[in-house]
């Protein structure tokens, strides 16, 4: 894993404790990056961390399946 790649994933790992969730756009916001990297970023931090977060349709983010675990 390359060095910026490592540090967007870092982030997603404090983003989603702290907040219990994440989108494209937090990712985007904080790295400058296009839609596209960032959809790219958070499906390999899935793919490392399977189940621990569902897609929620209404709110159109990534949110902790169960937040009492964190």
């Amino acid at each position: 894993m390359k060095w910026a790649e490592k540090q967007r994933h870092e982030f997603i790992d404090k983003f989603i404790k702290e907040k219990g969730y994440i989108n494209r756009s937090d990712i985007c916001d904080m790295f400058d990056l296009s839609t596209p990297q960032a959809s790219i970023d958070l499906r390999k931090w899935l793919e490392n961390n399977p189940n621990k977060l569902k897609y929620n349709l209404q709110t159109r983010r990534y949110e902790l399946k169960d937040k009492e675990n964190e």
